[in-house]
């Protein structure tokens, strides 16, 4: 059955409505100890990427499956590993397909979701390319968030945290 598309009224909303489940796992609680960019770990930022996309679909006034946004951009990096620290061969190739397999197993992901994941590293992962707008929107949404995270003075950051703590999502 083809889930149905909306548009999204509240943010923080559709992240605790869709989202919780993940958000509070244990399995998914051990990207806070990953770093990710060099103001966030990759807890942080997943949560970073679903804001930035739940906002770009309000914004815009894009139907989406809510649902799935929210999951796919909450998994889209659930790789499983300090990718600083062990700095393994072609990262940005490999893990796509990992985060997809992990959260296939751990989450029981739908298509649109898995498509979502394996594709947000386009263009570097060019020939996975998005098939959905949702998908589209997670990987203009990460490219968002990273370039947030990178050049972010360290404090704006946590205001991010602190306003995720106010929307009782961490």
């Amino acid at each position: 059955m083809k889930a149905s598309r909306s548009r999204i009224n509240d943010t923080y909303q559709a992240m605790r409505e869709h989202g919780y489940e993940i958000i509070l796992d244990e399995r998914f609680l051990i990207l806070k100890s990953f770093v990710q960019h060099r103001t966030s770990n990759t807890y942080d930022h997943c949560l970073n990427v679903t804001r930035i996309a739940l906002n770009m679909a309000k914004k815009f006034r894009i139907k989406v499956d809510i649902r799935s946004l929210v999951r796919g951009c909450l998994l889209h990096d659930y790789y499983g590993y300090a990718w600083r620290d062990t700095k393994p061969r072609w990262h940005g190739h490999r893990h796509p397909r990992l985060a997809a397999e992990n959260a296939k197993r751990d989450f029981g992901i739908n298509a649109l979701e898995e498509n979502m994941i394996l594709g947000h590293m386009w263009p570097i992962n060019f020939f996975r390319f998005f098939k959905s707008r949702e998908a589209f929107i997670l990987t203009l949404a990460d490219k968002m968030a990273t370039l947030e995270e990178v050049f972010a003075p360290r404090g704006e950051y946590e205001g991010y945290r602190l306003k995720l703590r106010r929307a009782e999502l961490l």
